[in-house]
């Protein structure tokens, strides 16, 4: 069996009632649940999303990561949740929960319409830094990789001016 990362309003009103919460209640309730359907062989960091929408149906949203490619190619959760109701023509996200807090990434993807400021609902950011070492090496940083080129290098060919002077200039310190 496939799982399902949707919910109808029957399935969640059934919930509702058997647990004798309301489907606000419900939301978070399912998160955790949700997060076993991620794939994150890179991080190792489940994460899950429930959507309410205004159908009344429950989306699921989770994090996947592809081996051998960086943390920013992968799908991350509210991308997921936020995919999965636009292909079940879901038109509007009316309540989410989350378990953990967006990574810069997706924190700048939500704030961009500026309708919404997720920052003020979820002020802890998350991001790369929580997952690595301080000095693991990001690609969209600068890096000075202390590289020069020597008038004795073979490469060179006793040119060094001359590729010093046509080298990029955009933060290439050779």
């Amino acid at each position: 069996d496939k799982p399902s990362f949707v919910i109808s309003p029957e399935e969640a009103e059934s919930a509702v009632n058997q647990l004798g919460i309301s489907v606000f209640q419900l939301l978070p309730s399912l998160v955790y649940p949700a997060k076993s359907f991620a794939l994150p062989p890179i991080s190792k960091f489940h994460v899950g999303a429930i959507g309410l929408g205004s159908s009344g149906r429950i989306f699921l949203g989770v994090n996947v990561e592809s081996p051998g490619l960086l943390l920013h190619h992968s799908i991350h959760v509210e991308q997921f949740l936020v995919t999965n109701l636009t292909l079940n023509d879901e038109r509007h996200l009316r309540h989410f929960a989350v378990s953990a807090a967006p990574w810069g990434h997706c924190h700048s993807d939500a704030d961009s319409d500026g309708f919404l400021r997720l920052g003020s609902r979820l002020p802890h950011r998350f991001g790369p830094e929580d997952l690595l070492d301080k000095e693991f090496p990001l690609i969209l940083e600068h890096h000075d990789n202390n590289l020069t080129i020597s008038d004795l290098d073979p490469i060179s060919n006793g040119n060094t001016v001359e590729l010093k002077r046509t080298a990029p200039t955009t933060e290439n310190r050779s």
